[in-house]
C-alpha cells in the first residue's frame, strides 16, 4: 500500500524526504482535483495525505470521491499555520480510520 501527498511545495518537500514516492505540488484547487482523481485510480494507492487547506476548498468534490471508493483514505494535514479542525472532527476522522473513540 502506497502514500500519495497533495499539498504546497513546503509539505510535498517534507515527504518526499521522508520517503513518500507520490508527492504532488499543487498551486490551486483545479491542480489538486486533478492530483486527486490522479490518486484515486491508483490500485497500490492506500492513503492519500492532503493539506488542509486545500482539502477546505474542494470539501463537496473529496466527499463524492470518498462515497464512491472505501480505499484510499483521506487524511488532512495541518499547514504551517496549525490546524483549523476542532478536536470533534478529528475523534471522528480517527474512529473512523482506526475503528477506536478517543478523548481528546
Amino acid at each position: 500500500m502506497k502514500i500519495f501527498a497533495i499539498g504546497d511545495k513546503d509539505m510535498v518537500l517534507g515527504f518526499k524526504l521522508a520517503g513518500v514516492s507520490y508527492a504532488l505540488e499543487v498551486k490551486d484547487s483545479e491542480e489538486a482535483k486533478v492530483a486527486l482523481k490522479n490518486a484515486f485510480q491508483k490500485r497500490e494507492v492506500g492513503i492519500i495525505l492532503i493539506s488542509e487547506r486545500i482539502a477546505e476548498e474542494l470539501r463537496p468534490f473529496i466527499s463524492k470521491l470518498v462515497e464512491e471508493a472505501d480505499l484510499p483514505i483521506i487524511v488532512e494535514i495541518p499547514g504551517k499555520e496549525g490546524t483549523r479542525m476542532g478536536g470533534d472532527i478529528l475523534k471522528k476522522l480517527i474512529k473512523k480510520a482506526v475503528g477506536v473513540e478517543i478523548k481528546i
